[in-house]
């Protein structure tokens, strides 16, 4: 039960358990990982306190990596 996923924000190929559950999506996981997922969330609540605009927070995440 090694099933392996890859992320589709850092491309690194991982375990499932790496991965957050997702009722929606065909695995049922999520199609970031947790360290993407949790470093896309923390990016967006910053530019969503200071008042950026949301192409400005697309720029952040841009440099996301594994």
């Amino acid at each position: 039960m090694n099933e392996k996923k890859t992320c589709k924000k850092c491309y690194c190929t991982k375990l499932l358990t790496e991965f957050n559950k997702g009722k929606k999506y065909k695995d049922g996981h999520r199609s970031y990982c947790k360290v993407c997922q949790r470093q896309y969330f923390k990016t967006y609540d910053q530019a969503k306190k200071k008042g950026s605009s949301f192409e400005k927070f697309l720029d952040k995440i841009a440099g996301i990596t594994c």
